[in-house]
């Protein structure tokens, strides 16, 4: 099915955020939630556990202020935002979902109160000046398209893998060598941080707000960082000036696939050449 990249008013505003609680009651926030007539305003998705809120939408300005105002209302105060304008829609509709977890991980560790976070404007020097060893959080086909210079790079399919990967990674890692964490927005290294913690690594911090955070930040082009951010919605990518970047995934292996720079139209059924030829089709 082909699906045109639309063109949303120079107003409409993306919005991700989370924040780690304890003792939520996801059945009652959602009910809160759906009260405040949110479906009507905004397009994206609300995570929802007792361990807190994970969400990504778009809307006009006032509406995605008003979906923080209610979020503050009930006691969800200590929010880690990102915030900026996009001229095309991530979304096609908006929902609420409960899961077991607000990042799906099953690292089944304690939750660290005390974080050492770096603002993404200090990111370049801080990583720098401390020799510190950078690790993308991100799955493989996320990093393949950009990723900060001299990363590891775990290479997993889905952050479930993280654990498994990092350790065979940091095997021979001092434990007290300071490590420099990152993903999109930050949620994965609020739980890939807190499993290092458990795994004995005593210095570990990760980047402020995540890539989004550090694109905002970080307008000069001579950085760490090289290439564009791949997103999980139907923009599929971003470069730093968050405009849409010409990416497809393939839907067989999920590696990313350079579209031509003109290319208007998706297909969620991409399939690269190699997997064209394990299929059958034609290349």
């Amino acid at each position: 099915m082909k699906i045109s990249s639309q063109k949303v008013p120079t107003k409409k505003q993306f919005l991700a955020f989370y924040e780690f609680r304890d003792k939520v009651d996801p059945e009652a926030l959602r009910q809160n939630l759906i009260e405040k007539d949110l479906q009507a305003r905004l397009l994206g998705t609300l995570i929802l556990s007792k361990e807190g809120i994970n969400g990504a939408v778009t809307g006009t300005k006032n509406d995605t202020q008003f979906l923080l105002n209610t979020l503050n209302e009930l006691n969800f105060n200590n929010l880690i935002i990102n915030r900026y304008s996009t001229a095309t829609e991530a979304f096609d509709r908006f929902i609420v979902k409960i899961k077991n977890e607000i990042v799906t991980s099953d690292f089944n560790v304690k939750k660290i109160k005390k974080s050492n976070y770096i603002n993404p404007e200090k990111w370049d020097e801080e990583v720098t000046r401390q020799n510190m060893t950078i690790i993308d959080v991100r799955n493989f086909y996320e990093s393949m398209i950009g990723s900060f210079r001299d990363a590891i790079k775990p290479k997993t399919r889905n952050f479930k893998e993280f654990k498994r990967a990092i350790v065979n990674k940091l095997r021979d890692h001092p434990k007290n060598k300071p490590i420099a964490m990152f993903c999109t927005g930050g949620i994965r290294c609020e739980k890939a941080a807190d499993f290092l913690n458990s795994q004995g690594f005593s210095s570990i911090y990760k980047l402020n707000g995540g890539i989004l955070s550090y694109f905002k930040n970080n307008k000069e082009h001579k950085s760490l960082w090289s290439g564009d951010c791949f997103v999980f919605d139907k923009r599929v990518a971003i470069d730093r000036n968050f405009e849409r970047a010409n990416y497809q995934q393939c839907y067989g292996c999920k590696q990313m696939i350079k579209l031509d720079s003109k290319s208007k139209l998706f297909d969620e059924w991409t399939l690269c050449s190699k997997c064209k030829k394990l299929s059958g089709a034609n290349v």
